[in-house]
């Protein structure tokens, strides 16, 4: 049996595909700790439960990376479409870093213990096809009461933030 690494898994170790997918370094293989990284199965990275989660929550702190190397984190609201995640953004430094540094990192809120985690890495780009917010009907049935509540309008909204960016998973953590 030939092993990887100095964790002393074998190479052909089966993946798990239930639960949660945590990473630790090993593509599809078990990790000592329990952990498996599934970045080598990108349809099974985003399991059930995390689906749901993402389904569930309405926003996701987004992390992108300025020019000079700071990361830059700001809560964003996002779709999930298909594998991917659909951000609108301003006009603003976030675009400007996806664009210079397309490495990003998004992660949903805890509970109140620190549980309940969902932390996602993917590469994020500027999406020019795709079809701005105020005719994008799964984005506004998803935010339409927000949208309503902050005195905005479809067309206002898709005005203030123009900018589509999408970004494709490449590594879960959620526990």
């Amino acid at each position: 049996m030939e092993l990887r690494g100095n964790v002393g898994l074998p190479i052909h170790s089966p993946v798990q595909t239930v639960g949660y997918h945590h990473w630790c370094g090993l593509a599809g293989h078990e990790c000592p700790y329990g952990e498996v990284r599934s970045q080598a199965y990108r349809g099974l990275m985003l399991t059930d439960r995390v689906r749901k989660r993402l389904e569930e929550e309405r926003v996701i702190w987004m992390t992108t990376v300025r020019k000079d190397g700071q990361p830059q984190t700001s809560v964003v609201w996002y779709l999930l479409d298909g594998d991917e995640l659909l951000i609108y953004s301003k006009e603003s430094i976030r675009p400007t870093n996806v664009s210079s540094h397309p490495r990003v990192a998004l992660n949903l809120n805890s509970d109140e213990w620190g549980s309940s985690i969902v932390s996602i890495e993917g590469k994020a780009q500027i999406d020019g096809d795709a079809v701005p917010a105020n005719v994008n009907e799964p984005f506004l049935e998803r935010y339409r009461g927000r949208i309503d509540q902050y005195g905005w309008t479809p067309e206002s909204f898709a005005r203030d933030y123009p900018v589509a960016i999408r970004v494709f998973v490449d590594k879960v953590r959620a526990w």
